[in-house]
């Protein structure tokens, strides 16, 4: 059996004047009924990762499998059929605490 949220040598670069690295080369599996959590600094990737788990965004490397599925080889239509639906985010904001 796959797991349901896998990442094999993933990378991802936002282009620009200089390109910024977000990721490179990450490996991660996530099996049915597993608890994930990213911590990390700010910068660190954290959310770039999330959107690529949840196919917002395709990575510029490697593999993201959803199901399975490469999420490269889904058409931009299919992605949301194949995104997961029972996952969840939370944010360190400030602005999400009362204070």
């Amino acid at each position: 059996m796959s797991a349901l949220l896998e990442l094999r040598g993933v990378s991802k670069a936002y282009p620009g004047e200089v390109p910024v690295v977000a990721l490179d080369g990450v490996d991660l599996a996530v099996e049915a009924g597993e608890r994930v959590a990213l911590v990390g600094a700010s910068g660190s990737g954290k959310t770039t990762l999330l959107h690529l788990l949840g196919t917002l965004e395709r990575p510029t490397g490697g593999v993201v499998a959803v199901f399975g599925d490469d999420v490269a080889a889904l058409r931009d239509r299919d992605l949301s059929a194949s995104a997961p639906t029972e996952s969840g985010s939370s944010s360190s904001s400030s602005s999400c605490w009362n204070t």
